[in-house]
């Protein structure tokens, strides 16, 4: 068998699909990537009892998977009509203060 020119409108028909492919396979590596993620996180939150414990770990855990520069966790205080509260659960960057010590009014959830 001799070789065969491929007509341009078959390569390029090859070449899309070859790219959609590769586009599906990243797109299914970076969901595998995040499921195993989050199964740590969630294994990690499981390992205590402790409810602060608990609280201090999601707000690290997501931290880390957001790469974010703060994480609070806030408990809205029961009869307020959602208007005060404060934070529980805190993982800040080294370059910001902490909130855990603020009250919070706000009438933005109320």
């Amino acid at each position: 068998m001799s070789n065969l020119l491929i007509p341009d409108y078959q390569s390029n028909a090859l070449e899309q699909t070859a790219y959609q492919l590769a586009s599906c396979t990243d797109q299914l590596f970076q969901q595998i990537q995040q499921q195993q993620a989050l199964t740590s996180i969630v294994d990690r939150i499981r390992s205590s009892l402790d409810l602060n414990t608990i609280l201090t770990t999601t707000a690290t855990e997501i931290r880390q998977l957001l790469n974010a520069d703060r994480v609070g966790l806030f408990q809205f205080t029961p009869g307020s009509g959602w208007d005060e509260g404060e934070f529980v659960a805190e993982n800040v960057a080294a370059e910001f203060p902490s909130a855990m010590a603020a009250k919070v009014y706000d009438h933005c959830f109320g």
